[in-house]
């Protein structure tokens, strides 16, 4: 009877230990994704040639918020930061160059950005809070990223759509459609 006592009292610690390690882990990602959203939107103020009409943080390595995507539409440009040790890696695309945009739904929910940019032609952005933990589709907080990534996806594709009928233009390939006369 002892020894079962004993075990569980065991039991009972060990889980202790863990929830405020996990609550101490979730503090200072939150700490961390803050301080790199703060970063990330000074950076913003001092692009002098950038006007951000729209931005989303992204969860990255270790679900610390370290990338955003924002759109300067005055410009037609795409802006992705990057919080790297310290420092902001910056990299700004024309509309032109926007190739596809596709979400994957894989227990989390990603955008997938590609560029026609030999350097990094590919970006995943996870817009959930979570990071990395899976939560059902049926989920609000799910439901609400879901809604999120699928926006900024329309706003891609409306992009991708624009160069398509601008490339056709001018090549004079552009065929107009007839309204429907009913």
């Amino acid at each position: 009877m002892g020894i079962i006592v004993l075990l569980g009292l065991l039991i009972f610690v060990a889980w202790g230990i863990w929830l405020i390690i996990n609550k101490i882990k979730k503090a200072i990602i939150t700490t961390k994704s803050k301080s790199n959203i703060s970063e990330m939107n000074k950076y913003f103020g001092m692009m002098k040639y950038f006007k951000m009409e729209k931005v989303q943080f992204s969860i990255g390595r270790n679900s610390i918020a370290d990338e955003c995507l924002a759109i300067d539409d005055h410009n037609k440009l795409i802006c992705i930061l990057e919080a790297r040790n310290d420092f902001i890696k910056e990299k700004v695309y024309k509309y032109e160059v926007l190739n596809s945009s596709e979400i994957v739904e894989n227990g989390e929910i990603l955008l997938l950005v590609i560029f026609n940019d030999t350097s990094n032609s590919v970006y995943k952005f996870n817009f959930m809070a979570f990071g990395g933990d899976e939560l059902s589709r049926n989920n609000s907080f799910y439901k609400k990223y879901r809604e999120i990534t699928r926006d900024w996806h329309g706003i891609l594709s409306v992009i991708i759509e624009r160069n398509e009928e601008e490339r056709l233009i001018a090549n004079g390939q552009h065929q107009t459609v007839p309204s429907n006369p009913y």
